[in-house]
């Protein structure tokens, strides 16, 4: 359940990895609030059309108008720990990559 006081206090995303031993790195990392900040989505630019495909909020649907998009909140925070999740997981791939092809050379 969502704390009353501070709404933020209950998201986190948890990111797990298990790599080969050579490379140390942490096994476990935390983003929340204490070291995430909340995605600005905000809508796209209308002004091209959108590709078959691509979900981004657009602000129209085949019906006309949508609703204005909310920003912030606990799924800003959310949408924002996921982000800062992915990019560690990046940076930690792309090094173990580089490494690997260091070795082979």
């Amino acid at each position: 359940p969502m704390n009353e006081a501070n709404p933020h206090s209950a998201v986190s995303v948890q990111a797990q990895f298990t790599l080969p031993s050579p490379h140390q790195s942490p096994d476990e990392q935390k983003f929340d609030a204490s070291n995430c900040k909340e995605a600005v989505l905000g809508k796209v630019d209308t002004s091209k059309k959108l590709e078959p495909g691509d979900f981004s909020y657009s602000g129209m649907h085949d019906q006309g108008p949508l609703p204005t998009m909310k920003e912030g909140g606990p799924y800003a925070l959310l949408i924002g720990c996921v982000d800062e999740a992915q990019k560690s997981s990046n940076e930690l791939l792309t090094s173990i990559i580089q490494d690997e092809k260091a070795t082979k050379k």
